[in-house]
């Protein structure tokens, strides 16, 4: 669902853990690094200036690449057992029994 201020809210959180020294990590699977950190800017959060102190790496890679659970594979491998932030891709939809 595009537009849904999906990424805004993440960006919040993630904004606010930097501030206070958290590393965190972003996966993206649709837009580039300085695509996001350009659009949430718009609405004055700087997430590049945490990602030069060091505190916000992304990676990412297409959508379309790999099925969900390799993606989720991936963030496990990355991360171990720390928290993941996931900015779910708009082509993900999970379906409810």
């Amino acid at each position: 669902m595009a537009g849904a201020g999906k990424t805004t809210i993440a960006s919040h959180f993630i904004d606010a853990a930097c501030k206070r020294g958290e590393r965190c990590m972003v996966f993206l699977l649709e837009e580039s690094a300085e695509e996001v950190c350009r659009n949430v800017l718009s609405v004055g959060l700087d997430l590049k200036t945490h990602a030069d102190a060091g505190l916000l790496p992304f990676r990412g890679c297409a959508a379309s690449l790999y099925g969900l659970e390799m993606h989720l594979a991936r963030m496990h491998r990355t991360c171990g057992s720390s928290s993941l932030q996931w900015w779910r891709s708009t082509r993900f939809r999970l379906s409810r029994p």
